[in-house]
């Protein structure tokens, strides 16, 4: 096939046409997978931007949790040392926000270390693993270390724990709080009412402050501990321009947690030990009395067991009387009470002769007769009884009053605690929120409420 000189002109020009398809194709390609491997990358540093941020976010919910589950226990030591690692935490992003956009992994090995053992003791505790407390307290430790870093490393503003973190119902009017920090002197620290006016922090110096809240701000409940927030807002120098320094707005929340109104409830079983009296009357029959003219005494002896009641003297006689039964040329005459005591009666009966005449003559034989006595018999029997239950509110700071009998001679309390703990108290106890006095009357329960967690 012959090809003319206008005929190799279109396939040239279309060929160059083609070509340049290819190359926009091409480019296109190019240009397309430039931007697919900077929105890879751009995605990648927004991961990594979000690394650090996230890794402690983490620990803070996990933290939040561990203070959750401890309140619900009542267990506040644990509690304590949770929001304290989570003040401190907040402490750390205030004055590291310029790292919190870099990777976890860039930030120094210590730290990267504190931060990764704090959330691995958290689980411990949230797990309730054995040696638990002693997480809790390495919690805290680390937490201080954290502290001492951001002393020694900043020259921003920043509030580094309070106190009290638990809290007990009060009579007061205000509760006193605490706050340790940096640089306050120069935070213009205030707090947040309920009405949303604000209160100004009293500043004792460039690292502590406090103010007096309100009771009426607080929550307290009856039977449960309660936790709440109270929002703080301070200044911090956040850099300068022409040395002209600026600041940032920074808020913290403070988890207070509060403890019920009533420290529990009791109750209480015993049992007394007292004597009874068993009274009787009681005849018996002091046996034969024979003699020939002359008077015989025998001892009437009580049921065996029991005394004659003796006991009002000359009243006590009139209850007595002498009983005879058969005989001859004899009479029972009379008690004598001069020999008598309450374990036998003496019984004076005379005897005469016995003078009878029969085919044989006289016949002589002693007088004879059974003599015994009737009246009262006692005895003291030592009972064992138990006293009325009884059960009732303990309220801190009041004591509890319980009247008990005298004659108590062994009682089991059992105190069931706000947090639902269980005492069983049979004496006189005493630890640090919980005291029992065992008086001759009553027992007082009385109740001091901690003063730190």
């Amino acid at each position: 096939m012959k090809i003319t000189q206008k005929g190799y002109f279109c396939i040239s020009f279309y060929g160059i046409i083609l070509m340049v398809i290819l190359k926009l194709i091409i480019m296109k390609k190019t240009i397309f997978i430039l931007l697919t491997f900077l929105s890879l990358m751009y995605r990648s540093q927004v991961a990594t931007a979000l690394t650090t941020r996230a890794a402690l976010d983490e620990l803070s919910k996990t933290l939040t949790q561990t203070v959750d589950q401890a309140m619900d226990r009542a267990d506040y030591s644990v509690a304590s040392a949770a929001m304290k690692a989570l003040s401190v935490l907040d402490a750390w992003k205030e004055t590291n926000s310029d790292l919190l956009d870099k990777a976890f992994t860039s930030l120094d090995a210590k730290s990267r270390d504190t931060f990764s053992r704090m959330e691995a003791l958290s689980n411990d505790i949230n797990s309730h693993v054995e040696g638990y407390l002693d997480s809790a307290k390495e919690l805290t430790v680390r937490a201080n270390q954290i502290t001492e870093n951001l002393i020694t490393s900043k020259k921003r503003s920043f509030i580094l724990d309070y106190s009290p973190k638990v809290i007990f119902p009060t009579l007061k009017k205000t509760v006193l709080f605490t706050i340790s920090g940096v640089n306050l002197d120069k935070a213009k620290a205030k707090y947040k009412l309920k009405n949303g006016q604000y209160i100004n922090l009293d500043i004792q110096g460039p690292t502590k402050a406090s103010f007096e809240l309100p009771v009426s701000e607080l929550t307290f409940d009856i039977q449960s501990p309660q936790v709440f927030k109270l929002e703080l807002e301070h200044e911090t120098k956040d850099g300068s321009f022409l040395f002209i320094p600026y600041y940032a707005h920074v808020k913290r929340t403070l988890l207070i947690s509060s403890l019920p109104s009533n420290f529990g409830n009791f109750e209480i079983n015993g049992i007394r030990t007292f004597n009874s009296e068993e009274r009787k009357m009681y005849e018996v029959d002091a046996g034969e009395f024979r003699a020939t003219n002359s008077n015989v005494w025998k001892m009437a002896n009580p049921l065996v067991g029991f005394r004659w009641d003796l006991r009002n003297g000359e009243q006590a006689r009139k209850d007595f009387a002498v009983t005879s039964y058969g005989g001859e040329a004899a009479r029972c005459e009379n008690i004598m009470w001069g020999d008598s005591n309450e374990h036998g009666i003496s019984i004076q009966a005379r005897c005469d002769r016995i003078n009878k005449l029969s085919l044989g003559g006289w016949w002589h034989g002693p007088g004879h007769i059974n003599c015994g006595v009737k009246g009262p018999v006692y005895k003291i029997i030592e009972k064992n009884e138990p006293i009325a239950a009884n059960s009732g509110i303990i309220k801190w700071n009041i004591d509890q009053l319980i009247d008990i009998p005298v004659d108590l001679t062994s009682f089991q309390l059992k105190v069931k605690m706000y947090d639902g703990k269980e005492r069983i108290i049979t004496n006189d106890y005493a630890d640090g929120i919980l005291r029992v006095i065992k008086n001759s009357n009553n027992i007082i329960v009385r109740t001091t409420p901690p003063t730190s967690f």
